[in-house]
């Protein structure tokens, strides 16, 4: 089913968080572009001495919690994971990242709230204070400084996937950038009718003045292409109560802004999108990127664009309770790189979504399962879920505020469910073990369990407020 758009002289009203458009744009390198102001400034940049982040400890909760589903099977759970990467704090002056030490569960070190690189050895944050930047390279392996640029200006990290996480580097770990002003996504009111939209691209080594990239218009930060060739923007159009937008790309070798929106093939040039962004994950390599979107007009669909060769694909998800927006909310994405496969899941609506991530993406198989009940209201919201896959690949888990379910990817039917007085808000599975753990906002704890089982078998209590788990290993 081709997505709906908009043509110049149409007018849809319906107001969008994180916006981005289907298509497919190839433009030579004559192509007129849009005006663009480049500028670079004169940075201090200087390598950081080998200095120990601060280190604290705290006693753990070892007591197992009651749970109210039976157990999935039985076996004994093993790990070889010695520390989870967590983020902290969210909502508070002390937003962080902090890494516990397991099986314990006590902080073994802190960071600023940053973006890491792919290989989870180097961590970037950006900090302002007054008319000043400070961007920091961090070892995440010893907590020591690697290096630091001073800008002038206020700029911060894209948010990305519902704001979660934050964005803005490479797949390549060469190229950052940073967004003019908090990072947060411009509202799309009449009242935030900004003229000039600026954004800083570095280079990750820290030891150069970084360019400074001046956009006639409202533009916010998408993704960016694999090895930085192409940072892709949402350009917000007037009327911003409209929720009206173009995704456009900003060519880095070329030192412009695209003239031509991303469209999906067969639609027309100035077709205009719509609809609001949710889930994000990248596939192996950074080429392809799947952004999950709702719509309460069209319905919701998977956005999976190609950031190499800037073409994309829109992959129509069940229309079921497409205008129950807390419901709605609740679709979230799992990618399995090593199969190739992506799945969508919706717990509340009772929809589950099989989708070819390698070569180019198309849906292989839906199943319907039992819908969860949405919950009242509490710590985490009725809308939220997440999900990962198991290192065997034969499990989809997903946490709610419901609970754990546990889907067989095999059948795409559930095989268990476990459910506390707790609302669960993120989940991280061990790459190679047999344990999974979730996050708990109720108690501001970690549970560790058992990924065969579902049997929940320690609290990890780091003294932290866990909102999301953002990596596991040793």
């Amino acid at each position: 089913m081709k997505r709906k758009y908009i043509s110049g002289f149409m007018v849809m009203a319906l107001v969008g968080l994180l916006l981005a458009a289907c298509g497919e744009n190839t433009v030579p390198a004559s192509q007129p572009t849009t005006a663009v102001q480049i500028t670079t400034q004169t940075a201090t940049t200087q390598t950081v001495a080998t200095t120990s982040a601060a280190t604290t400890q705290s006693s753990a909760s070892t007591s197992t919690v009651a749970q109210s589903a039976a157990p999935i099977s039985t076996a004994k759970a093993e790990t070889s994971a010695t520390r989870l990467l967590v983020r902290d704090g969210t909502g508070t002056m002390s937003d962080q990242l902090v890494q516990l030490k397991l099986p314990e569960g006590t902080i073994e070190r802190k960071f600023p709230l940053g973006v890491a690189s792919t290989d989870w050895k180097t961590l970037y944050s950006a900090t302002s204070s007054g008319e000043k930047t400070t961007v920091l390279a961090t070892d995440l392996t010893t907590g020591a400084g690697i290096a630091r640029l001073v800008l002038d200006g206020k700029y911060s990290l894209p948010p990305i996937d519902s704001g979660t996480r934050l964005g803005g580097l490479s797949y390549d770990g060469k190229t950052l950038v940073l967004v003019e002003g908090t990072g947060d996504i411009p509202a799309q009111k009449s009242k935030d009718e900004r003229k000039v939209s600026r954004f800083a691209v570095l280079d990750t080594s820290l030891q150069t003045p970084p360019r400074i990239l001046e956009l006639p218009g409202n533009f916010s930060y998408d993704t960016i292409s694999a090895e930085g060739k192409g940072i892709f923007l949402i350009e917000a159009l007037t009327p911003y109560e409209a929720g009206k937008y173009r995704v456009r790309v900003y060519d880095t070798y070329l030192n412009t802004l695209q003239k031509e929106a991303v469209v999906e093939k067969g639609d027309p040039p100035d077709a205009v999108m719509q609809g609001y962004g949710g889930a994000q994950v990248t596939g192996n390599g950074g080429e392809w990127v799947f952004t999950l979107y709702r719509d309460s007009d069209h319905g919701p669909f998977v956005h999976a664009l190609n950031t190499n060769l800037r073409t994309a694909a829109c992959l129509d998800l069940p229309t079921t309770g497409k205008e129950n927006e807390a419901a709605q909310m609740n679709w979230t994405l799992a990618l399995n790189n090593r199969e190739g496969k992506l799945y969508a899941v919706n717990l509340i609506l009772g929809q589950v979504v099989e989708i070819h991530a390698d070569g180019w993406p198309e849906i292989q198989r839906k199943s319907s399962i039992t819908p969860t009940t949405q919950p009242q209201a509490r710590t985490v919201p009725a809308g939220w879920a997440t999900s990962a896959v198991s290192a065997d690949d034969k499990k989809l888990f997903v946490v709610n505020s419901t609970g754990l379910t546990v889907i067989d990817t095999s059948s795409l039917k559930v095989s268990g469910q476990i459910t506390t007085k707790w609302a669960f808000s993120s989940i991280a599975v061990e790459p190679e073990g047999n344990q999974l753990f979730v996050s708990n906002l109720d108690t501001g704890k970690v549970l560790r369990l058992d990924a065969t089982s579902g049997k929940i078998m320690t609290e990890l209590d780091g003294k932290v407020r866990p909102w999301v788990l953002l990596k596991i290993g040793s």
